[in-house]
């Protein structure tokens, strides 16, 4: 039986390992296949495979299905105007909930014990359109925001496969979301980060590893939202890792007292734990906003919970 897809042109808009695995899943299972990618690596992979464009020429073509995958630029309606059949996005949230940016980060600072991932069609309203596909999974208490997008990723592909055999069969079908259940986050929410990203060393253990956890993404992602700092009497630092550190009796020492530096981490006291914390680097030029969230006037305000 022919496949339904097998003389049909496939768009792929976004970055990423994931769109990687879509496009080898998707290799002559269409007729032809188009990119649309500033991920340099996957350029150079497949640029003698498919066809590579860019959102410019994309505005000038028509195309059979569209993918989205990872990809922060909303497509135009002019762009989808242009797409005979599906324009399919991934999104790493449990839509309805946790429409927007982020969702991994969110679901932690929310306490969630559990996430979720979905394939669903493009519409006005921004991860609004109907579900194809959907999974839940367990956040396990140590999971990180940077956990928990590998493992949205690796259901992702999973659940691509079963799209596309569904779509061989020309046999793809959704539902509608129940939009009353919608939560969304924007840029807008970022500055709702607790303390701005930086620990509270007044607050227990589990307080501050949640947040260094919400903040903490791969190195391939780039982090718009806000980074995890500990706060010093003169600069702040990127936090690289937080450990409970046993070595030393608890009870011996006072909250927000240092025991030990060394050239990369610290041992200090939270209100509950000794923390081991690896400082990744010190952000420099501290008065000039050198993060998105950073400027003198807000750490200040956090002075009295960091090191003196």
């Amino acid at each position: 039986m022919k496949s339904y897809i097998s003389d049909k042109t496939a768009l792929f808009i976004g970055s990423s390992y994931m769109l990687e695995q879509c496009l080898l899943i998707s290799l002559k299972k269409f007729k032809k296949i188009y990119l649309v990618s500033d991920d340099k690596r996957l350029v150079k992979k497949f640029k003698k495979k498919i066809t590579l464009l860019t959102f410019s020429k994309i505005k000038l073509r028509k195309f059979d299905f569209l993918f989205s995958i990872l990809n922060e630029t909303i497509i135009s309606e002019k762009i989808l105007k242009n797409i005979s059949h599906n324009s399919i996005n991934f999104h790493d949230g449990p839509l309805p909930k946790y429409a927007g940016l982020y969702s991994s980060t969110w679901a932690i600072l929310n306490n969630e014990k559990t996430h979720g991932l979905c394939w669903h069609e493009i519409e006005n309203v921004i991860d609004g359109g109907k579900i194809y596909e959907k999974l839940t999974f367990k956040i396990r208490e140590y999971f990180s925001a940077y956990n928990i997008d590998v493992m949205s990723s690796f259901l992702g592909i999973k659940l691509f496969k079963t799209i596309l055999n569904k779509l061989q069969k020309n046999n793809l079908k959704g539902y509608s979301q129940n939009l009353k259940l919608r939560t969304y986050y924007g840029h807008k929410h970022f500055k709702k980060v607790p303390n701005y990203g930086f620990l509270n060393l007044d607050k227990n253990y589990k307080e501050n590893y949640k947040i260094f956890r919400a903040l903490n993404f791969s190195s391939q992602k780039k982090n718009k939202i806000c980074h995890p700092k500990l706060l010093t009497s003169k600069e702040p630092f990127i936090i690289k890792n937080i450990q409970i550190e046993n070595r030393f009796n608890l009870n011996n020492y006072k909250k927000r007292q240092i025991l030990l530096i060394e050239k990369n981490f610290l041992i200090i006291k939270c209100k509950n734990k000794l923390l081991k914390i690896t400082v990744d680097k010190l952000i420099k030029n501290f008065k000039k906003k050198s993060l998105p969230e950073i400027n003198k006037k807000k750490c200040l305000k956090y002075f009295k919970y960091g090191i003196n």
